[in-house]
């Protein structure tokens, strides 16, 4: 049986762990697409950006912790359709990353994160979520097809001559 687990909001001391658990994340990114994402030359996130986030009143800055260390973390913020005519009002939740340690993979980390998100959001008016995957990732993919996700565009591109 795993670990126990608590979910709490991110704190400028986890700036660490947040940048070892991106790290994770941004290194997937690094090595199937190399052309968009490069090693920084610094810490991931800086100590500003992070200070941002958990400032931010619109962001949902969550980490899972078990026994003292941080085991996963989430970034989600709240978003509105653009005002213009052809749209319908609407606010809705975008993730912008999950990540979960490798060793603490699919004990339920991601998921409590990405439940408390919802709940959160929803009490914020947010009527639905959005998130991209790159096609890379097939396991991010799987993961959120097994929440209820499906395909709602596709983000086509096309380098120039």
């Amino acid at each position: 049986m795993p670990d126990q687990y608590s979910l709490r909001p991110a704190r400028i001391e986890d700036l660490a762990a947040i940048n070892e658990l991106a790290e994770v994340m941004d290194s997937l990114h690094r090595e199937h697409l190399p052309n968009r994402f490069r090693k920084p030359e610094g810490p991931n996130r800086s100590r500003e950006y992070v200070e941002s986030l958990i400032r931010d009143e619109n962001t949902f800055l969550h980490v899972a912790e078990s026994a003292g260390d941080v085991v996963g973390l989430i970034n989600a913020g709240l978003d509105t359709t653009p005002d213009i005519p052809i749209k319908r009002p609407r606010r809705f939740l975008r993730i912008r990353g999950v990540v979960v340690r490798p060793d603490r993979r699919r004990q339920g980390v991601a998921t409590a994160l990405f439940r408390a998100a919802c709940d959160w959001a929803a009490l914020h008016g947010a009527v639905e979520v959005q998130l991209s995957v790159y096609d890379f990732n097939a396991a991010a993919a799987a993961f959120w097809q097994a929440h209820g996700f499906s395909c709602l565009s596709h983000r086509l591109f096309r380098p120039l001559p």
